[in-house]
C-alpha cells in the first residue's frame, strides 16, 4: 500500500469531498474502536450488561447485541480478522439497521 502523501485541492467540490471521506473514516475507525474499548469495561463477568446498558442508555436485555455489534464493527474497521464481502456488508446493515436514523 503506498504512503506517499497525496496533496488534494479542497478548494474543488470534488477535492473537498474526497478529503471529507479520508477524515470521515479515520472518525469512524476511532470511534469504533473506542466505543468497543468502553462497551468491554462496562460488561461485568457472568457477562451482566447492566452497566452497559445504563451507561449506553440502551433498554434491558440491548446490552449483549449492542456489544456484539461493536465488536463487529471494530473488527472491520480496526482489525486484520478476516471479515468476507457478504458478511462484512450484512454487519455494517446490521449496525445501521439497528442502531442508525434515530
Amino acid at each position: 500500500m503506498a504512503s506517499d502523501y497525496i496533496e488534494v485541492d479542497r478548494a474543488k467540490q470534488l477535492g473537498g469531498q474526497l478529503v471529507r471521506l479520508a477524515n470521515l473514516i479515520e472518525e469512524v475507525r476511532n470511534l469504533a474502536a473506542g466505543l468497543r474499548d468502553k462497551a468491554d469495561h462496562n460488561v461485568a463477568d457472568g457477562p451482566v450488561y447492566t452497566d452497559l446498558e445504563t451507561n449506553f442508555g440502551l433498554g434491558t436485555g440491548d446490552g449483549g447485541s449492542v456489544a456484539t455489534l461493536l465488536l463487529y464493527m471494530d473488527e472491520i474497521f480496526n482489525s486484520s480478522t478476516t471479515v468476507a464481502g457478504s458478511d462484512r456488508l450484512a454487519r455494517l446493515e446490521e449496525f445501521v439497521a439497528r442502531i442508525g436514523g434515530q
